[in-house]
């Protein structure tokens, strides 16, 4: 399944210079694969917040949810 552009982003009007993602030839900016979805093909395109909360909570594997966990860098200890 592809998206295609319809009007311009909140990206072209920033600096001026064009679009962040410019369109290929027939207009498709993004390729998504939809066979990649928690319940396969024939899994919703669009899930609901209850619905992943329940996927994320009973079913997720640990490398989904840690893809999900905010990542913070901490400094280098001074002692030295």
């Amino acid at each position: 399944m592809a998206r295609r552009r319809t009007s311009p982003s909140s990206a072209d009007r920033g600096r001026g210079d064009g679009p962040a993602f410019p369109p290929d030839r027939t207009g498709v900016v993004f390729k998504t694969d939809t066979r990649l979805r928690p319940d396969g093909e024939k899994g919703l395109l669009v899930n609901t917040l209850r619905g992943d909360e329940e996927y994320y909570r009973h079913r997720a594997q640990l490398w989904e949810i840690q893809a999900l966990t905010p990542r913070t860098v901490s400094p280098a200890s001074a002692s030295g």
